[in-house]
């Protein structure tokens, strides 16, 4: 059954928060390159981050599960991720073939895809407190707009 029009409005504010929470992520982590020496594109520190999290509650494969099937859907938006694989280890392959000023665009809404799939299966407020032990400054659900403003 297709989602009803009412369905998908329902959902648009957290897609948007998502994406915000996806902003958040990112700048974070140029913040931190700032001060160190990684050569990483952003969103593959992103992903090690995420993968250290998701591996202790749902190991490896589960972690890879949902990596690939936030590629898969991120395509659809980035299509520049077709270049990508998900290694076997969890990590991302690919990144050096996708356009310099793509990687973020695309890694952005890989990163996002990711985020929503998460929250939905562990819900929302578990999946930022996963994330606010990576990134402590992340703010609270309430302090992250519901993306309706927009």
């Amino acid at each position: 059954m297709f989602p009803t029009e009412i369905e998908v409005t329902k959902l648009d504010p957290v897609r948007a928060r998502m994406r915000d929470v996806t902003q958040l992520l990112f700048v974070f982590e140029a913040g931190a390159i700032a001060s160190s020496e990684s050569q990483l594109p952003t969103v593959a520190r992103i992903s090690e981050r995420l993968r250290h999290q998701i591996c202790s509650l749902a190991g490896d494969v589960g972690y890879r599960s949902l990596l690939a099937s936030a590629l898969n859907l991120a395509i659809e938006e980035a299509p520049g991720l077709r270049t990508l694989r998900v290694n076997a280890d969890g990590s991302l392959e690919g990144l050096g073939e996708l356009a310099r000023d793509e990687i973020d665009k695309s890694g952005a809404a890989l990163i996002t895809k990711f985020l929503l799939l998460l929250s939905n299966f562990i819900g929302e407020p578990l999946m930022l407190h996963l994330l606010r032990d990576e990134w402590p400054s992340l703010p609270s659900i309430d302090e992250i707009p519901s993306g309706e403003q927009r």
